[in-house]
This record gives C-alpha cells, structure tokens and sequence, in this order.
C-alpha cells in the first residue's frame, strides 16, 4: 500500500554554493511533474555557519514553493538565533536526543524543551532516530506528529522508496 510521505533529500554547503543551484533544482522536479510543496529539502546548520548567500539560496527555493528542513537540529553548532533566522519549516531533531531518553531523565527533560521552543516558534518537527517501541511512546507522548527512524524503516534504494510513494 502506498504511504503519503514527503520527499526528502540532503543538500551540502557546497550545493549552496553554486547560484544555479535552486533554477537547476526547480527544473528537476518540473520534468518529473513533482509538485514542490512535497519536497522536503534538508540542510545541516553546519552548511550554513557563516554563509548568507546559503540563506539567501535556502529562502529562493522555499519561495518556489519547497520545505526547508534544519536537519540534525542539536548535534552540531547549535545556536537558538538559526531558528529565527533561517526561512526553514521543519526542525529535525537529532537522534542523539532520543537515544537514551527511556533511562536518562535529563535527556527525556532536554527534548521536552527543544519540543517546546519549536512549538512555539510555530514550526513542524521530525524527531529522528527512533528504533524501538518505547522510544515510540515516549516521543508519542510529546506530541511530536512526524517521528522517524529505523524503527519503521531502514534506508531504502530509490526505487524502493518511490515504489511507497505510488497512489
């Protein structure tokens, strides 16, 4: 059966670094007739220290109509400014969070907090790295909508991927 999901990607700061990138993007998915507003793009804040003209690249495309995705949120240079500079729709928190958060109180406390802040700040969530059932709970129990992990699945090859995405 098919699954409605979102098509989702990494970029690399180098991606962002060529200004062609967003037209050469957007026609990619025009010849493939993929409506924009499905396609999560997703981009590490380390991909973005220091580079406006990354921001600028970000906010042209999702202006085209794609989702942009901070991906990894919590493992790298995290700073809470990204979050109201960045033209991003989706937090991704890092599996680094969920990883012990059934035996460490402190770690269930950290990602209640993060939930929290991204609520708030009006965004959507992925929380990723889920892999067993009672980290399922847990984060079900926040109230996080879109959960991700190898709990469901594993990395897919293409072709398995977009045989879910099939109506």
């Amino acid at each position: 059966p098919s699954i409605n999901v979102p098509i989702s990607f990494n970029i690399s700061a180098n991606s962002l670094n060529h200004e062609s990138f967003p037209f050469e993007l957007t026609q990619v998915f025009q010849m493939y007739d993929v409506n924009f507003g499905r396609v999560e793009i997703e981009v590490t804040e380390n991909a973005l220290i220091n580079s406006e003209k990354s921001i600028s690249r970000l906010q042209e495309l999702k202006n085209s109509g794609f989702k942009i995705c901070l991906d990894d949120f919590g493992a790298g240079f995290s700073s809470l400014s990204y979050l109201l500079r960045l033209p991003v729709t989706t937090i991704k928190i890092d599996r680094a969070f969920v990883a012990d958060i059934a035996t460490c109180e402190q770690s269930l406390t950290l990602i209640e907090g993060i939930v929290s802040i991204i609520n708030k700040l009006n965004k959507h969530i992925v929380v990723e790295g889920v892999e067993n059932e009672q980290q399922l709970k847990i984060i079900k129990g926040l109230d996080v909508a879109i959960i991700q992990g190898f709990y469901f699945y594993r990395p897919l090859p293409l072709d398995e991927a977009l045989a879910l995405l099939e109506p």
